[in-house]
């Protein structure tokens, strides 16, 4: 039989007159209602264990220390979820313009293009939300070895919650993340009237002869520089030499005969060729193996209606090389792919024509 407060009964409507009995009998199977405002509280107990000793440090004098270990374990990072920003670019193109031509009698249109730097759209900035994730904690989950007596880190907290040291948690603060997005804008054409339009087509035609080779024997002189105007001919050294070209301010001598080909025939003797120091001219004895490739040669005319000659192929540079141990006598002529020290380069080679002979 459970028994009954002044107070419980007074909450079942059951009212006394005269003296009140602090204590009345509850029928068997009858639960005493709680009155409003009741909890059922616990008392959280702190056992006096080997685990609280140690985690305490009652046991050596050695609590400051153990309390400062409890202090670092209770202490707790939370690292927010990452905020994603959205950079939104909006570039503007440029307009297309139209002309629109009217008022003619032949009426002719045409499009035009307007090169127009425009700036590009503002930068628009927004946050994505509330992140969906969940925060990540990150507590100490190593307990010291001098604990070895609490079960796990369970019990090594709650010995520490009763040496006084509390849970505690610090936030981080956000990553914050930043996406571009790009997008373009086209503008409205835009028409341009016109009420008139006058065409005026200039045609201008320059015409160049290539590859017309000369049928008649011609000469080889130098235009512009310090050789302007010397004659190319051929000077022979001894046999390893062969004839070379050498300048001469005045010589009537030497012809060159053009194949159909571009080789070039030295006054009927043999095939003008690259020499053993990258020197024009024909070898001293036909087949000469020092001597290398037939040089071909590519003919141009101008408007002026003057000749010039250039290499085909990888050596293109024509060039005047000063005296030296193999050439002591005058300056000779020479064809690389590249100006050597102490030559000039000769932009152009004039070729005239020599009638009968």
């Amino acid at each position: 039989m459970h028994s009954l407060s002044i107070l419980q009964l007074a909450s079942f409507g059951i009212l006394f007159q005269g003296t009140l009995a602090a204590v009345v009998d509850v029928p068997p199977g009858l639960t005493p209602p709680r009155p409003e405002g009741f909890e059922k509280r616990e008392v959280k107990k702190c056992n006096a264990d080997n685990c609280a000793r140690a985690v305490t440090g009652t046991f050596r004098g050695l609590q400051a220390t153990r309390l400062a270990d409890c202090s670092a374990f209770m202490q707790c990072t939370v690292t927010p979820v990452p905020i994603t920003q959205t950079t939104h670019i909006t570039e503007t193109l440029d307009p297309v313009t139209e002309t629109s031509v009217t008022g003619l009698t032949e009426t002719s249109s045409a499009t035009v293009t307007v090169t127009q730097t425009l700036p590009w759209g503002e930068v628009k900035r927004r946050d994505e939300g509330e992140p969906t994730a969940t925060p990540i904690t990150n507590c100490p989950s190593v307990v010291p070895t001098y604990a070895s007596a609490c079960s796990g880190v369970v019990r090594y907290e709650s010995a520490c919650a009763c040496g006084g040291i509390s849970k505690s948690y610090t936030t981080l603060e956000a990553e914050t993340i930043i996406v571009s997005k790009f997008a373009t804008e086209t503008p409205d054409k835009v028409i341009i009237p016109s009420t008139s339009l006058t065409t005026i087509t200039n045609t201008a035609t320059a015409t160049a002869t290539v590859n017309a080779y000369p049928t008649d024997r011609v000469g080889v002189f130098v235009e512009g520089g310090p050789y302007d105007g010397q004659r190319l001919v051929s000077v022979s050294g001894n046999a390893p030499g062969g004839y070379s070209w050498r300048f001469w301010p005045s010589a009537n001598w030497d012809a060159y005969v053009f194949q159909s080909d571009g080789t070039v025939i030295e006054n009927g003797y043999d095939y003008l060729r690259l020499g053993p120091n990258e020197e024009l001219g024909v070898p001293y004895s036909r087949g000469d193996a020092n001597w290398l490739e037939k040089i071909k040669l590519e003919v141009t005319k101008n408007a002026e209606g003057k000749t010039y000659i250039k290499a085909i192929g990888s050596r293109t540079v024509f060039q005047i090389c000063p005296t030296d141990g193999i050439h002591p006598s005058v300056p000779w002529g020479r064809l690389s792919a590249q100006l050597r020290p102490g030559c000039t380069e000769l932009t152009a080679l004039r070729l005239k024509v020599i009638p009968n002979q």
